[in-house]
């Protein structure tokens, strides 16, 4: 979805119901501010309590850790930052319709500040509560209304095509696939 005229971002049509999904967004919300945080629900689930995760993150010379309930899974550019500067984002969705697990994502974005000579970086990992297939995808801005014109969001499958497996009947110090 390359975003023609501010919006926000939605997949619900032909996501595959085996193998994993990834995500890639290259974006900047209309936030009055340098960033914004970008927010992920799945199958129209806004209720940040369904989502375990924690983050790591830095900017500059600082570094620190939280873990949270939310739906934060990118952090990037907002509209006062340098015009046509945006961040980026990718989260990968495993076992995303195996109705058995809950489905683990983990998210890495990045920005450049417009301000200051520094980029942020951020780590998601968490999952959500509800073993229901993915069946939609949404992006929304945290602090914005919408996307600016210009983003762009795919959405890739990973299909699931094993190369070589091993199964562990007793403990082993190491694994090799060849």
């Amino acid at each position: 979805k390359n975003l023609s005229a501010d919006g926000t971002v939605t997949f619900s049509n032909g996501i595959p119901t085996t193998g994993d999904i990834v995500a890639i967004g290259y974006y900047r919300t209309d936030r009055a501010a340098e960033s914004d945080s970008v927010n992920m629900s799945v199958n129209a689930d806004v209720t940040d309590a369904n989502y375990a995760e924690q983050s790591l993150y830095g900017n500059g010379a600082t570094t620190g850790a939280a873990a949270s309930a939310d739906r934060f899974v990118w952090q990037g550019n907002g509209d006062t930052a340098t015009a046509n500067v945006f961040g980026v984002g990718i989260v990968s969705i495993s076992q995303h319709a195996n109705a058995v697990k809950q489905p683990h994502y983990l998210a890495v974005s990045g920005f450049h500040s417009s301000v200051a000579p520094q980029s942020f970086l951020y780590v998601v990992s968490g999952r959500r509560a509800n073993i229901a297939a993915c069946t939609s995808l949404a992006f929304t801005p945290a602090g914005g209304t919408n996307f600016k014109s210009g983003s762009l969001f795919s959405l890739y499958h990973v299909p699931k095509r094993t190369i070589s497996s091993t199964t562990l009947s007793a403990d082993a110090a190491t694994i090799t696939h060849a």
